[in-house]
Parts: structure tokens; C-alpha cells; sequence
């Protein structure tokens, strides 16, 4: 559909509105980014670890880029190699990834839920599978943990007393769903976009394409799979073509906002090597 209409989607994107759209989403970005950082740094905290806000937001910088090589699970391993360097035992940065992971995919599902009920019987069921395979993995995970068990029981502890930290990070993920949905809305008004959807319906479908593009190991970023996901809500080819070039330019923003967000790690990385 967007190579059907490839002329007008062209000028459309000459628009000084759409470009000034992308930087404002590609900002967004930087902010969601941020968040993470901050989520990340809550989770080390309350597990009993030590690390400033200010690493722990270069760490989230300097990791979200390496999402886009093949696998899509290299900015979760760029978390713990880089938590690593800032010397925190590897064990608690790989669980800490490990529920900030699933902190995003339960606040996703839980969002998007109620959507999810309505779509198509072929798409309930991938999903489904796409769950199961995610359980398969966790119960692999946790018979691998198991001589990690007294560790773990450790976190636990500190979890349980420290729940101000719990409270704050499931806040600023819930955060990273509004500022998608921000972004959404921002280049949507920029390229006229207007299916009608209510304010919670246009956050159920973010945050349902956004677990889509999560959850496809493999895919880089969810390169492709979101913008899929997308057309799965069109109503009609009309806004489907619209709906494409929407999606097109947060993926677009997104990796500029990643792009930028490498930048601005790497600096504050480096300036606080220097001190």
C-alpha cells in the first residue's frame, strides 16, 4: 500500500510539518530513553545494589541502539555488560534487565488487553504462541538460576524493603507507553492522520504493536514486525496508507532518538570517567 501511493507519501513527508514532527518524536525518544535509565537505576536499587541516576541513564543511552543488530536482545546484554564495568555483580544487572523486561511486557498486555480481545482468531492465536514461547523460556531460565536460587532469594529480601524503588519504576515504564503514545499522536497530527480513535484506544495500540516488535526475537528492533502490527487496525486501504507512513516515521524517530541518545551516553560516560 505505501508503494502504491510511494509519489504522495513523498511530498507528504517534504512537509515541514512531518519533519518537524520527526524531530519532536525523535526528542520523545530520547526522553523514553531516559525513563528507562531512571527504571533501571530503581531496579539496581532495590535489589540491594548501588549506582547513581546519572550511569545508570548513560547505560540506557549507550545500550538502546544495539537493539537494531540482528536479535534484538543485544541492548539487554549491552545492560549488563555495561552495569558490569560500573562494577555491579553481574547476577543482579541480569535480573534486574530481567524485570524491567517483564515490568514493560506486563504493563503492555495489561493496556492493550482489552483490544487484544477483539482482534482476529489468527492473530489471538500467534500471540498465544508468542506467550508460550516467552513461558518456555522463563521456566528454561529459572532451572539454569536454580544455583543462583540463594542470590536470588537475597533480592527478594531486599525487594520486599525497599518497595518505594518498586513503585517509582513501574512509574516511569508506565511512562514510556505515554511518551509512544505522544510521539504517536504528535506525527499523526503532522501528517493529518484521524481514524477517530479514542485517547485510550490510540494507547492500547501503541503499547499492542509495540509488545509485538518485543516479543520477535530476532527481528531488530521489531524492525518491520510493529509497522505490521499497525496495519492489523486499519479500517480501510485509506488508512492503512496513512497509518504505515505513521508508523514509518516513529520508526524513523525512534532511531534518531536512539542515534542521539548514543551521543549524549557516550559524553556523559566519558565525563564522568574524567572526574
Amino acid at each position: 500500500m505505501l508503494v502504491q501511493s510511494k509519489e504522495d507519501l513523498v511530498d507528504v513527508a517534504r512537509s515541514p510539518t512531518v519533519l518537524l514532527g520527526l524531530l519532536t518524536a525523535s526528542a520523545l525518544w530520547i526522553v523514553l530513553n531516559l525513563m528507562l535509565g531512571l527504571g533501571w537505576a530503581c531496579l539496581i536499587r532495590l535489589l540491594g545494589g548501588c549506582i547513581s541516576f546519572q550511569e545508570s541513564v548513560s547505560i540506557s543511552f549507550r545500550s538502546q541502539f544495539a537493539k537494531y543488530l540482528p536479535g534484538n536482545v543485544f541492548h539487554l546484554a549491552g545492560r549488563v555488560l555495561h552495569g558490569r564495568d560500573a562494577g555491579l555483580p553481574t547476577s543482579m544487572c541480569v535480573v534486574a534487565t530481567s524485570i524491567e523486561s517483564a515490568m514493560l511486557l506486563v504493563l503492555a498486555g495489561l493496556i492493550g488487553f482489552p483490544l487484544l480481545l477483539s482482534l482476529s482468531q489468527a492473530l489471538s492465536i500467534e500471540l498465544a504462541l508468542f506467550v508460550l514461547a516467552v513461558g518456555l523460556v522463563a521456566l528454561l531460565l529459572g532451572l539454569k538460576l536454580d544455583r543462583l536460587r540463594e542470590p536470588v532469594k537475597e533480592m527478594l529480601a531486599n525487594i520486599l524493603s525497599a518497595k518505594r524503588f518498586a513503585f517509582a519504576a513501574v512509574c516511569l515504564y508506565a511512562m514510556v507507553f505515554l511518551i509512544q503514545l505522544i510521539s504517536f499522536i504528535v506525527l499523526s497530527e503532522a501528517v493529518s492522520f484521524d481514524a477517530g480513535w479514542t485517547f485510550f484506544k490510540n494507547l492500547q495500540i501503541v503499547s499492542i504493536t509495540w509488545l509485538a516488535g518485543f516479543v520477535v526475537v530476532g527481528s531488530p528492533g521489531g524492525l518491520g514486525v510493529r509497522e505490521a502490527a499497525f496495519s492489523v487496525f486499519a479500517e480501510n486501504p485509506d488508512i492503512r496508507s496513512t497509518l504505515l507512513l505513521v508508523a514509518s516515521s516513529m520508526r524513523i524517530s525512534s532511531m534518531l532518538g536512539d542515534i542521539a541518545s548514543l551521543g549524549l551516553g557516550t559524553l556523559m560516560h566519558r565525563k564522568s570517567v574524567k572526574k
